[in-house]
């Protein structure tokens, strides 16, 4: 026997992977390994085709729309989806209803404001003197009036 395994005593000997050093030494091929095998993320808004090229979405068309149950080229749905903001981008309002004749011409709109100083009141406004913007997969409309003008408004007549 070797004087060195009687002076240790039962201490089996010491293996050379047991090395910290020597641990992490063999994990760093396989970190970078992994690190190699991502893809970028693409950047935010954009489509990747099917050839893997990313692709900026296509603009919206203006609405379009037209004749009777249209106004702004909205239709009747797409209206009543909508909501007003004033000019700096703020929701003053809810869309309620639409308010057209016989013929189904708009010449209004009922909307429910929202926020001081008249939360909750049904007022109408007119169709003249709004604009629309684009919101998401819908539109908004805006009016340059304040929301102390809307809460001015008559009350909206019952149907």
């Amino acid at each position: 026997m070797r004087k060195d395994a009687d002076a240790a005593g039962s201490q089996a000997p010491r293996r050379w992977f047991s090395h910290p050093m020597i641990r992490f030494l063999a994990l760093v091929p396989l970190v970078a390994l992994a690190a190699c095998g991502r893809d970028p993320a693409p950047p935010p808004a954009t489509n990747i085709a099917d050839n893997g090229v990313p692709v900026q979405p296509t603009p919206r068309p203006s609405p379009d729309a037209t004749g009777p149950g249209t106004a702004l080229g909205l239709t009747y749905l797409e209206l009543e989806d909508a909501d007003l903001i004033d000019a700096s981008g703020r929701e003053r309002a809810e869309v309620e209803r639409i308010d057209a004749d016989r013929a189904g011409t708009i010449g209004g709109l009922v909307v429910e404001l929202k926020g001081p100083p008249a939360d909750g009141r049904m007022v109408r406004i007119p169709i003249t003197g709004l604009s629309i913007v684009p919101d998401g997969d819908g539109y908004d409309l805006r009016t340059q009036m304040t929301g102390d003008q809307l809460a001015a408004l008559p009350a909206a007549p019952d149907r």
